[in-house]
């Protein structure tokens, strides 16, 4: 493979025969389907992260890990209670904290996650938020947006396309709350899941790796494997099965690290607020679109779960208290961040 191939093209296996499929970059991000020139089965490439995740412990691990703390408590906020209210009651009725384990389920295995909105039967109350199947899922683009005298670069969308047993169904982008992983600043009409941006490396993990140990390169292995953790999104050290054989400071770096990658998470479903939330608040007549805001994740949460403590700490700071150099307000803040959620 040329130097211009390894940076273009992405090799994948077929998920029937094995075989390797070469796509590329563009055509992923397209979702356009693969071939196997092999065996002749079609698939989609979310069928390879689904394989990739299911036979790949590696990857399993580190998107477990990323669920594991992704789904935070949230709260509703807004200057106006009522408004407020009214969110936070649609949102209990829904079962919102059960079906955002599935919005962030698909959002990082495969990029993207998508919420039928169905109304009551006069179309004017928002009753129940469905998820849709990612992989069913296509988009119809229309002509690009144009804000003022700039083009944005972002397409108009005219239609989602839901394919089901019996053919299509057509639906309004009014009718589909469209939650993506962004990884670029660039206008994308899809997502980005977590696992495209390592699929050369779990490739040749899977197709060099048992050549590579049968030869004592494991220096081979484990340049893989670190760059799947950090294309995921996960430091390898917090895979570990027991950190505390770490220095604390580098498993509480690595966990502030591993935050960046919550947040990038969480600020992506700002569209339910601009979507949802405001189709309420019209209906209603109320004043103000209330804001989504996830739970904060402490790097000393990952820490406490894995066997850490805190005593030193805590004591060093009631030894700043007592020598008056910092403040009993300076004292309690300090120590917030050591006490359990």
């Amino acid at each position: 493979m040329s130097d211009m191939d390894w940076h273009t093209k992405v090799p994948v296996e077929c998920i029937d025969c094995g075989h390797e499929v070469v796509t590329d970059f563009d055509s992923i991000r397209a979702r356009k389907t693969l071939t196997c020139g092999s065996c002749g089965t079609s698939f989609h490439i979310f069928d390879v992260y689904d394989m990739y995740y299911e036979e790949e412990p590696l990857v399993k691990n580190c998107i477990d890990f990323i669920l594991k703390y992704v789904n935070q408590p949230y709260k509703i906020e807004s200057n106006d209670n009522t408004s407020r209210e009214a969110v936070e009651e649609f949102l209990t009725k829904i079962g919102f904290a059960k079906l955002s384990e599935r919005m962030f389920n698909d959002l990082v295995k495969y990029g993207d996650s998508y919420l039928l909105i169905r109304r009551d039967h006069d179309g004017k109350e928002i009753v129940e938020l469905e998820p849709l199947e990612p992989k069913a899922m296509h988009i119809v683009l229309g002509e690009e947006i144009r804000r003022g005298i700039g083009w944005t670069g972002e397409r108009e969308i005219l239609e989602f396309v839901r394919k089901t047993e019996q053919g299509e169904d057509r639906l309004k982008p009014a009718d589909v709350v469209h939650i993506k992983k962004r990884e670029y600043t660039r206008y994308e009409p899809y997502g980005e899941s977590v696992i495209r941006i390592t699929l050369k490396y779990i490739h040749y993990l899977r197709t060099s790796g048992a050549g590579a140990r049968a030869a004592g390169a494991q220096w081979w292995i484990n340049y893989l494997e670190n760059w799947i953790c950090l294309g995921i999104g996960v430091p390898p050290i917090l895979l570990e099965s027991n950190l505390t054989k770490f220095p604390k400071a580098i498993v509480e770096m690595a966990s502030i690290s591993f935050i960046g990658t919550i947040n990038r998470l969480h600020w992506s479903t700002r569209p339910l607020a601009r979507q949802v939330f405001s189709e309420i608040i019209k209906s209603r007549n109320l004043p103000e679109v209330p804001r989504l805001e996830w739970q904060s994740l402490n790097p000393t949460k990952i820490l406490r779960e894995s066997g850490f403590n805190f005593m030193d700490e805590m004591k060093l700071w009631k030894q700043l208290l007592d020598l008056h150099i910092i403040t009993e307000e300076e004292y309690r803040e300090a120590i917030s961040r050591y006490k359990e959620d």
